[in-house]
């Protein structure tokens, strides 16, 4: 049976894009640009790091912007197990004025 998907505030999902400035950051590419082949565009989406799916939480130190290509080949995985890696890390991991621990990235605590 599937789980239902967590929704992202839009308040926070706004946040996450700003903080990520509206790239990528597995591969940098920035929303709008065109892709090759194409001509496509590049729709940014916020993304779990640690998936959703396998119990990763909804909150800022575990979302980051990620292209289409990125996020589907990264799946229900986690970056490490897709052999992806960020490419930036957004600066200081700071989210409503207080900053997230980055080891929270591939296993948070509490998740099996």
């Amino acid at each position: 049976m599937r789980r239902s998907r967590k929704t992202i505030p839009a308040a926070m999902r706004r946040e996450i894009i700003e903080r990520d400035g509206n790239r990528c950051v597995y591969c940098g590419i920035r929303s709008g640009q065109l892709t090759f082949p194409g001509p496509f565009r590049v729709v940014i989406h916020v993304d779990h790091v640690y998936p959703d799916s396998r119990g990763g939480d909804t909150q800022p130190w575990n979302l980051v912007c990620s292209c289409s290509r990125c996020n589907m080949s990264k799946g229900d995985r986690t970056p490490k197990e897709a052999g992806l890696s960020m490419d930036f890390l957004p600066e200081g991991w700071m989210y409503d004025g207080q900053i997230y621990n980055p080891s929270h990235f591939e296993e948070p605590d509490g998740v099996a």
